[in-house]
This record gives C-alpha cells, sequence and structure tokens, in this order.
C-alpha cells in the first residue's frame, strides 16, 4: 500500500472520529440545561390576551439561548406528547455540515477545525463589520498564503467560535478568504475575524483574548503591526446587542395536522403524500421542502411526526402508524417568511385532504383561517423588525446568527 492510500485511510479516520466527537457532544447538549431559560413566547391566533411564556421541552434548540414558537393560548393537555420542533433545527444543520465538510488531505494532521458556533458549512464569503470583530495586519512586504496560514491552523483549534483569515492582494482590493487561494497567492494585508454572538451567545472577555493571541502570534511572525477593529468592550457591547436581537427573533411557526379516524396515517401514506407536496427525505429522519431561491436558508419548512421522537423510519414504514403530524420553518432562515408559511399553509391543507386529517393549533384545538392569518401576520411583524435592524431573514448574516 502506497503512502497516498496510507494518508487516505489515516485522513479517513480522522474524520470519522471528528464526527463522532462532535455527535456526541450535540447529543450530551440535548441532556444539559441551556444558558438561559428554555421559554417560548406564545403567539395567540385569534386573542389579543398576553399569554405567559411556556417552558420549554429539554431537546437541542436552534440557539442556546431561547427559541420561541408561534402557539395559542393555553388549553388542556393532550395525553400524548407533541415533539418539539426546535430540536430539530440545529441538528440538521450540525449534520448537514458534516457532509458538506470537503475532504482536505493537508490537514490531516491538524487539530480538527469545528467550532460550536458554527452553522454550516461554507464560510462566510467576505468580512461583515456588524457581526465580526476584526483584527488587522497591514503588512508592509508582500505575504505568501501559506506563511499566515500555517500559523493560523496550527492555533485556530483554540477558538470555539466562528472565525476566519481573510487576505487582500492590493490595499483597495476585497477581501478574500485565504483558505480558498492557491498556495502561490501574495497579500498586502490580511484580516482576521471572530463572530461577536452565535450559538453560544454573545463573546466574552476570556475568547477576545485568546483571539488576540492568535493574531499576535501571526503578527511577530510577519513583523507586522496589529489594529483591532473596536476596543474590547466595544465587542462586548455589540455582542450582547446581536444576542438580544437573536433572542428575540429566533420564532418557528409550525401548523399541527391530526388523524380524523381511529387508525391515524400510515407511514407508507405519509411518504407519498409528502412527495405529492414536493417534500423529501433527509437529514434527522423527516421530510423536507428544498429551498429552489440562492438566498435563505437550504430548507424552506420541514414534516416531522407530532409525537416523540419526531422521526420516521423508513425501515419500518409500512408497519409505522401515527396520530399526527407537524410542519415547521424557521422564520429568521426564510428570504421571504411569510410566502414560505403561504408555501407551508398550503401543503398543510393538501397533507390534511390527501392523508384525511385537520388542521390544529399547538394546543391540539381546530386552527382556523383566522388563527392562520394571525400567525402570518405576526410573522410578518418578525420579518419588518428585522429588516428594520438591518439584518434581513434569510440574509447571510441571518444565516450566520441563527
Amino acid at each position: 500500500m502506497n503512502l497516498q492510500y496510507v494518508l487516505l485511510l489515516l485522513g479517513l479516520g480522522v474524520i470519522a472520529i471528528a464526527a463522532l466527537t462532535a455527535y456526541f457532544k450535540v447529543r450530551a447538549s440535548r441532556r444539559q440545561p441551556p444558558r438561559a431559560a428554555m421559554s417560548g413566547r406564545v403567539i395567540a391566533d385569534e386573542s389579543d390576551v398576553a399569554i405567559p411564556d411556556i417552558p420549554a421541552a429539554p431537546p437541542i434548540p436552534s440557539r442556546h439561548f431561547s427559541q420561541r414558537a408561534i402557539q395559542v393560548d393555553d388549553a388542556p393537555p393532550v395525553l400524548d406528547e407533541p415533539v418539539d420542533v426546535s430540536a430539530f433545527t440545529k441538528e440538521i444543520e450540525d449534520l448537514e455540515a458534516s457532509a458538506n465538510r470537503p475532504l482536505d488531505l493537508a490537514v490531516f494532521d491538524e487539530p480538527s477545525t469545528v467550532a460550536a458556533g458554527r452553522r454550516s458549512a461554507a464560510p462566510p464569503a467576505t468580512i461583515d463589520e456588524e457581526i465580526d470583530f476584526i483584527l488587522h495586519l497591514p503588512i508592509a512586504a508582500p505575504v505568501v498564503r501559506d506563511l499566515a496560514l500555517g500559523i493560523y491552523k496550527q492555533n485556530e483549534y483554540l477558538l470555539e467560535r466562528s472565525h476566519h483569515i481573510y487576505g487582500r492582494q492590493t490595499e483597495a482590493g476585497e477581501w478574500r478568504n485565504i483558505e480558498h487561494d492557491p498556495e502561490s497567492a501574495e497579500y498586502r494585508a490580511l484580516a482576521l475575524t471572530v463572530q461577536m454572538a452565535d450559538a453560544n451567545g454573545p463573546i466574552g472577555e476570556s475568547e477576545l483574548n485568546t483571539f488576540s493571541q492568535l493574531g499576535l502570534k501571526i503578527a511577530d511572525a510577519l513583523a507586522c503591526p496589529v489594529r483591532f477593529s473596536m476596543t474590547f468592550e466595544d465587542a462586548m457591547a455589540r455582542g450582547r446587542e446581536l444576542d438580544e436581537f437573536c433572542r428575540a427573533h429566533d420564532v418557528i411557526a409550525s401548523i399541527n395536522i391530526v388523524s380524523t379516524n381511529e387508525t391515524g396515517f400510515s407511514g407508507r401514506a405519509i411518504d407519498q403524500a409528502a412527495h405529492r407536496v414536493g417534500m423529501e427525505f433527509g437529514p434527522m429522519n423527516i421530510y423536507h421542502l428544498k429551498n429552489t431561491d440562492p438566498t435563505g436558508y437550504r430548507n424552506l419548512f420541514s414534516l416531522a411526526n407530532l409525537y416523540q421522537p419526531g422521526e420516521f423510519d423508513l425501515k419500518r414504514i409500512v408497519d409505522f402508524t401515527t396520530d399526527g403530524l407537524t410542519l415547521f420553518m424557521s422564520v429568521p432562515h426564510a428570504a421571504n417568511p411569510e410566502q414560505v408559511f403561504d408555501k407551508m399553509t398550503e401543503a398543510a391543507r393538501t397533507l390534511c385532504r390527501l392523508l384525511g386529517g385537520e388542521l390544529r393549533d399547538q394546543q391540539q384545538r381546530p386552527l382556523t383561517d383566522r388563527g392562520l392569518q394571525a400567525i402570518r401576520v405576526q410573522i410578518a411583524t418578525l420579518s419588518g423588525e428585522m429588516r428594520e435592524q438591518g439584518i434581513a431573514p434569510g440574509s447571510s448574516v441571518a444565516l450566520r446568527l441563527f
């Protein structure tokens, strides 16, 4: 066996270990209490009465802070335990990110660079001063890519949240992620970035210190000065602002479909009906409607079993039955949340017709046209608030934050 195959096998082993480690971290987080109270501000469908927060179940949230669900007011509990759809959102993204991560033989001997706060496989195309804390490295003479990238790769494992290294080849040129450039590329300036808020909350002083030490190591090697985009105090304050923004707008909208007959929905009928409305079976063993537009998240909305554990087993689909299904979407992930909700409503009505069911709200009461319209209005309100604050739903910034 030649050296190339040996390196390939070693690399695959490293990737497998990294994937298993990330998987068990995700599974372990389901048993950990969230950093903040896992509560969901509910949204009434036919009433303007203020509704108290309802504690959420302990599954994996989309963010480690609270994620809200658009619901209706209190009603008597049902016998079966409904699934918390927020459990799917982060795990879907983590699994897809792992599946899409490219094979890089050059970094098999480096520590894993999977960061806890990363939400997608592809890094941002450029620096965003609104959410990135930036360490600038002005260079007197051109520097080759691998000189800076080597130091970065050796030390980036110390950073737990999303971080990147950029360079530009002219003083007025655009910033480029140097990890994607050829080895022969040369730069007149470098910049390191770390995201000031992500799924782990706002950035802290110790994280900023660790990030700065990485930048100083590169600066020492290149004999260049260091310039920060803002003070540590300002960076932490901005991180808290972003964190509060995400707390207020990390919202899931869902529509339940409950069987109107005693036999429930059969697995085969569910599979056929899901494909009839354009959905595909995918990550987390649930169905997804893919997004065909270039903006927004890769899935518009998803379909899960309404009751625990929330998934479907295609190997046993013939014997599977359930009394309910749930369609759900992430409001900040959708480029046009109201339109996505309209599509989800249409799909829900079609599934009802095909399967023999009725629409229900989060408290298992009939979901009327008035209730659907009320949910849509509140989705539009959330969307408008995000746009007013400069972070449009479905934008690259929104996808990084949520």
